[in-house]
């Protein structure tokens, strides 16, 4: 065979070869098609989507803030956290000291409904332990009040600058972790004001 005669059976193997792709794509796309038919083909009222089922209520969750002798910083910072946290349910209990009344007058100062506070029986200071236990036994018993429980407890210090999406990034990793923490970053700072 000569190369014009190879070319031109080239040529057709080719061409049959695009005709049965072709024809094997065509036949594949028969069930696409039959189902945009049946679509077109039912009655109005049919082709509305159906409602989905509603949303679950979204996660409750529990601040725990320690505080002893921090009469200084908690009332701003509770009150830049109940005004900017960007969430529908939460609870923000304060663990404070029977001997604090500087940081108790801040905090009661607040009359917030989620704002809780847990006086501890033991005069401060006294190990974080110690307050956040007291912290988890009055979140414990708001939970049995409320009957509503908490999906998670959140930790806090009393100088803390809380970012007003912090509970929504924990409700989004919830499902998939037992425990979520964010990073902390420093508020930058006039290294003039260290040597004043």
């Amino acid at each position: 065979m000569t190369l014009p005669e190879l070319l031109a059976l080239w040529h057709v193997a080719l061409a049959e070869a695009l005709l049965l792709v072709a024809l094997l794509v065509a036949i594949n796309g028969l069930d696409d098609m039959a189902i945009d038919v049946l679509w077109l083909m039912m009655p109005r009222h049919q082709r509305q989507p159906q409602r989905l089922l509603p949303e679950p209520p979204p996660a409750r969750f529990a601040i725990l803030i320690p505080a002893w002798d921090e009469s200084a910083v908690i009332g701003a910072m509770l009150q830049r956290l109940l005004a900017t946290l960007n969430w529908p349910d939460y609870a923000v209990f304060v663990g404070l000291y029977p001997n604090d009344p500087k940081g108790q007058a801040a905090v009661s100062a607040l009359n917030d409904p989620r704002l809780h506070v847990a006086v501890g029986a033991t005069p401060g200071p006294t190990t974080k332990a110690d307050c956040l236990n007291s912290l988890w036994r009055a979140a414990l018993a708001e939970e049995a009040a409320s009957g509503r429980p908490f999906a998670a407890i959140v930790l806090h210090d009393a100088e803390d600058l809380v970012h007003a999406c912090e509970l929504a990034v924990f409700a989004a990793h919830l499902p998939e972790y037992a425990m979520v923490q964010l990073p902390v970053l420093p508020l930058p700072v006039d290294f003039r004001s260290l040597y004043r």
